[in-house]
């Protein structure tokens, strides 16, 4: 496992966030009231398909959720948000780290999403070469138009 990057205690259990992954744990009374004994759970970066995040108010915790792959969303319902495994409450003091691991979790994310589209590209362009070195092969195209289109491909 990686170096944790951040830790966010809150209300219904505790996030900590490295660089692939978060863990869930569920600590304490509330978190054991309503989780039960889940236990931790971890989530890759790479699962997370978006995060809900409510703030605190007066009137109630704040939370944030994790939304994966085919999960649902509270859409600001806690009463939803509470009974969801992805998901953990914080109070006014615990705000600030949670906005922090937010950002933190998003920044993440935003690393692995474009490098997935450029594995994606730098295969279609190998691809690409691969055909054109077949044409050149059969005469089709000239070593100069293989040389052209390779260099455009690379981007050099």
């Amino acid at each position: 496992m990686n170096n944790m990057l951040l830790e966010a205690n809150g209300v219904s259990g505790q996030l900590e966030i490295y660089e692939n992954e978060i863990i869930i744990k569920r600590n304490g009374w509330l978190a054991r009231t309503i989780h039960s004994k889940k236990g931790d759970k971890l989530i890759l970066i790479s699962q997370i398909q978006s995060i809900q995040f409510k703030p605190w108010d007066r009137y109630q915790n704040g939370y944030i959720q994790f939304v994966l792959s085919g999960g649902y969303l509270a859409n600001g319902d806690i009463s939803i948000a509470v009974k969801d495994e992805n998901t953990i409450m914080f109070n006014q003091k615990q705000q600030e780290i949670f906005e922090e691991a937010k950002r933190t979790i998003e920044d993440l994310i935003s690393t692995i999403k474009p490098n997935n589209n450029s594995n994606q590209s730098t295969h279609s362009n190998l691809d690409e070469l691969e055909k054109l070195a077949n044409l050149k092969e059969k005469g089709i195209i000239t070593e100069d138009e293989f040389i052209a289109k390779k260099k455009q491909l690379l981007g050099l």
